[in-house]
């Protein structure tokens, strides 16, 4: 299970022509999420072929609802590909409204082949 954080310095935009978002630098700004521990080598491995090349894993600050501080892997949009994104925010409400189950079917059901082991 998780615990809410938050980024700062991060903004989540949507990816064009999909549900999800991409996380890019943005000064001023903060992303709420989810920090979960106990993550393995081999659930990062999963995970960095799931998420692809358009995004890269980094070390960064998270912020715990807490207030203390600790440092996660997080996925950001390489900066190659930022071009990708849209000018919308993406909001995780909406997401799980409108957005989740054609994500699901799109990208985790349709894609396991490539990430399961």
């Amino acid at each position: 299970m998780g615990q809410s954080a938050a980024i700062d310095g991060y903004a989540g935009y949507r990816v064009r022509n999909a549900e999800y978002p991409g996380l890019i630098r943005v000064a001023g700004s903060k992303t709420n999420g989810i920090l979960y521990d106990n993550v393995s080598e081999k659930d990062l491995k999963v995970l960095d072929l799931f998420e692809g090349s358009i995004y890269t894993r980094r070390l960064l600050n998270v912020v715990c609802a807490d207030g203390s501080e600790t440092k996660a892997w997080v996925y950001v949009i390489a900066e190659h590909h930022r071009d990708i994104l849209t000018n919308e925010c993406w909001d995780l409400e909406e997401f799980l409204a409108d957005g989740f189950s054609s994500f699901m079917k799109g990208y985790v059901i349709g894609r396991k082949d490539v990430f399961s082991s």
